[in-house]
């Protein structure tokens, strides 16, 4: 007989959701799929409390017509743990009615349980039957382990929301970590109309050795090619264990299955943590999208022709990116959900985003445009296109097509903070303006920029406080 403890409760709740395939993580980051029986799929996540116990949570979902039997809709549910050698650990059954929806009629159920092992390997069995109807059942095996120290990161959570676990919350949370509360389902779906993926895990840490490090969130379509990184928690002196919760947008993404993997990343190792989710996007019979609307209105010329753009528009490089894998519907998709649904209303004073956004765009596609070659350069791709794009028209400049000394430039100054300054010099005399000096965080100046203009960019940068030494003008 085994003398490994198994501190176990069974927490029972209903619900519905589709299937997803059952999921076991192992601490090295790999994840492991196991495929269990096609009606009845079970997913796990793994936790770690001191001093060395594994809780693992699990789900499954129930159809109506595995219940069904004699016009009533009633299942018995069977779960035991096995150790290694096959003692049984930990055996409980009970017993559920279908749940129901507003009609009245039968829908599935959403059964969950909870279980602490300590380190090793054991054998999962579930089983469901039919009351009354033996021979109406579904049942899986699936091997799990316990975390093995040292931990530093659980299972990944995914779901449709996260938040405060309080008295003042209403929401039926499926899993609750102290104050936490987790609501999803045996698959994760999200919606177009609603493009929110909430994520849940927790990093170990403990006052003998700080860890150091960040988390990062990478979503990866089923190829395994990277679609969007997202930095999740940066880990400076951590001392001790901490969940690291929230919601991002996947807005924008094409439909299709995808996979969310946390990085937990340190300096001496990677450890990787994932969970897949599937995006949907309603469709007409034609194909296009629901809600049509001004962005559905756009051809796809006409679409990239306005809103290739936006990249310089977006405030992170992460939706930079993501935007930018997109495609055309993936786009459409993503742009209403940015704008929220705003059309343009053709007002030039409207401060309205997506006014203010259009107005610059056709600004600079006009007003900055550059020959590079015997190409013409949009001009959103310039340097004074962008800073235009991104800023909106300066507080004031200063323009010097002639200039006694040096090349032409021209200086631009936002009343932004203590005051951005931009620098554009067009140095062979083209109408090739780059941007050789700004004092912009965002902008990083050209090494030796101060010796490729003349005494005259110096006096008036000057008087914008920008004072550059003697010596590095020479």
């Amino acid at each position: 007989m085994s003398v490994v403890a198994v501190l176990a409760y069974l927490l029972v709740a209903a619900g519905g959701s589709t299937p997803a395939a059952p999921v076991v993580a192992t601490e090295g980051g790999s994840r492991e799929w196991l495929q269990a029986q096609p009606d009845l799929a079970i997913t796990l996540y793994r936790s770690w409390q001191p001093p060395n116990v594994t809780v693992i949570d699990g789900m499954f979902r129930v159809e109506p017509e595995l219940g069904q039997a004699g016009g009533e809709c009633r299942y018995a549910v069977d779960l035991q743990v096995e150790d290694s050698a096959g003692a049984v650990l930990l055996r409980d059954d009970w017993e559920s009615d279908c749940a129901r929806a507003a009609d009245g009629s039968a829908v599935a159920s959403l059964e969950t349980f909870q279980f602490a092992v300590l380190p090793a390997r054991y054998t999962l069995r579930v089983s469901v039957r039919a009351v009354g109807d033996a021979a109406r059942a579904a049942q899986t095996t699936l091997t799990v382990e316990g975390l093995a120290p040292p931990v530093r990161l659980s299972d990944l959570v995914l779901g449709k929301q996260v938040g405060w676990a309080d008295s003042a919350s209403s929401t039926p949370w499926t899993f609750r970590r102290g104050a936490i509360g987790i609501l999803t389902a045996s698959e994760v779906v999200v919606q177009a109309e609603d493009p929110r993926l909430a994520y849940y895990v927790e990093v170990y840490a403990d006052s003998a050795t700080s860890l150091n490090g960040r988390l990062i969130g990478v979503v990866k379509r089923q190829d395994g090619s990277e679609v969007v990184r997202v930095a999740l928690r940066e880990l400076r002196d951590l001392r001790q264990s901490e969940p690291v919760a929230g919601q991002m947008s996947v807005a924008g993404l094409p439909p299709g299955d995808y996979l969310l993997e946390a990085r937990l990343e340190l300096a001496d190792t990677v450890l990787v943590r994932s969970h897949p989710f599937s995006m949907t996007t309603p469709m007409l019979a034609g194909g296009a999208p629901t809600g049509g609307g001004y962005f559905a209105s756009l051809s796809d010329a006409e679409l990239a022709e306005l809103f290739d753009p936006l990249v310089v528009w977006l405030q992170t490089e992460a939706e930079r990116q993501r935007y930018e894998s997109l495609t055309p519907e993936g786009r459409r998709t993503f742009l209403r959900e940015y704008f929220q649904g705003a059309e343009p209303s053709g007002n030039p004073e409207s401060d309205a985003p997506l006014d203010v956004y259009l107005a610059r765009v056709k600004h600079v596609q006009t007003a900055f445009r550059e020959r590079v070659g015997r190409s013409e350069q949009e001009g959103w791709r310039t340097d004074r296109g962008r800073i235009y794009l991104r800023l909106g028209e300066p507080t004031s400049r200063v323009v010097r097509p002639r200039p006694q000394q040096g090349p032409p430039y021209e200086i631009w100054f936002y009343a932004i903070r203590s005051g951005y300054v931009y620098l554009f010099v067009d140095e062979r005399g083209f109408g090739n303006h780059y941007l050789l000096y700004s004092n912009d965080p965002a902008e990083n100046p050209l090494p030796g920029w101060e010796k490729r203009v003349g005494a005259g960019a110096i006096d008036d940068l000057a008087q914008l406080g920008i004072r550059v030494r003697a010596s590095q003008s020479m």
